[in-house]
C-alpha cells in the first residue's frame, strides 16, 4: 500500500499537506494491525473514530529545540511545548496525539544506549550459552489473555488489572504482557528452529508444545515500550 501513497495525493490533496513520513508510518500500523488479527492476537481493525482521542506517529526528524518549543517537520514546523522533564539521548518516535478535550500531547520514544545494551546483553547470552532472541515492536503482549490467547478490549493504561471475560481470572496486566512476551518467544524459536535450546529448561508455551502460527517469523528491533 505504501506504493500507493503518491497516486492518492494526487487525487486527494489534503494528503498532500502531512510529512510523508506518518502516510508511510500509518500504512505500516494497518499492516500490523492485520497482522496481529490474522495471527489470532488481536481482533479485526476497525476504522478510527473522529470523536475521540487523534493520533500521528513521526518517525524521525523531529528536535526539541529549547525547553519550550518542539520542531517537527513537514508543514507543522515549530511549535510551542511543555516540557516536564529533560530529555536525553536520540529521538526514535514521537506520537502527537489531541485529546477530545482539544488539548494536545506528545509522547516520546529515546534510544538511551538501547542498542549498546542490546548488543552486551546478545554477548552475555551467547557467552553462558543461552538464547537472544528480539520481538516486533508493535507485539500487542498486553492485548491476548496469557490463558487463552484471545483477544481482549482495548484498555486505557491507568488499568493495571483486569478480568479476562474469556477464562474469568484476574490477570495483572504487566504480569500478562510478560507471559505473552515469553511466549512469543518461544514461538519465534520453534520457526527458526532453536526450541532445544529455548526450551532447555523444559520451558513451554502455556504449559504445551510451541506450535508456529502465521507468516514465519522474524527477529525486529527490540524496543523499550510498555503496553
Amino acid at each position: 500500500m505504501k506504493k500507493q501513497i503518491p497516486a492518492l495525493k494526487a487525487e486527494h490533496e489534503w494528503l498532500k499537506e502531512c510529512y510523508s513520513q506518518c502516510l508511510q508510518q500509518s500504512v505500516l500500523n494497518l499492516s500490523q494491525a492485520f497482522q496481529n488479527f490474522f495471527e489470532g492476537r488481536a481482533k479485526y481493525p476497525n476504522f478510527k473514530s473522529k470523536h475521540h482521542r487523534q493520533s500521528v506517529q513521526f518517525p524521525q526528524n523531529v528536535k526539541v529545540i529549547s525547553e519550550s518549543a518542539i520542531k517537527f517537520p513537514g508543514l507543522l514546523g515549530t511549535i510551542a511545548a511543555k516540557i516536564h522533564r529533560p530529555i536525553e539521548g536520540q529521538l526514535k518516535t514521537v506520537t502527537v496525539s489531541k485529546m477530545p478535550d482539544g488539548k494536545y500531547f506528545a509522547s516520546l520514544l529515546v534510544d538511551v544506549g538501547w542498542g549498546q545494551f542490546c548488543t552486551m546483553l546478545k554477548y552475555k547470552a551467547e557467552f553462558e550459552g543461552k538464547v537472544y532472541l528480539e520481538i516486533g515492536r508493535f507485539f500487542p503482549s498486553s492485548h491476548p489473555c496469557s490463558n487463552t490467547l484471545l483477544p481482549l478490549e482495548k484498555m486505557d493504561l491507568s488499568i493495571r488489572s483486569f478480568v479476562c471475560p474469556h477464562c474469568s481470572e484476574r490477570h495483572d496486566r504487566d504480569v500478562n504482557a510478560a507471559i505473552n512476551i515469553r511466549n512469543e518467544g518461544l514461538r519465534i524459536s520453534v520457526s527458526q528452529g532453536l526450541a532445544h535450546l529455548a526450551s532447555g529448561s523444559g520451558a513451554s508455551a502455556l504449559g504445551r508444545d510451541v506450535k508456529t502460527q502465521g507468516r514465519k517469523a522474524q527477529v525486529y528491533p527490540l524496543r523499550g515500550s510498555r503496553g
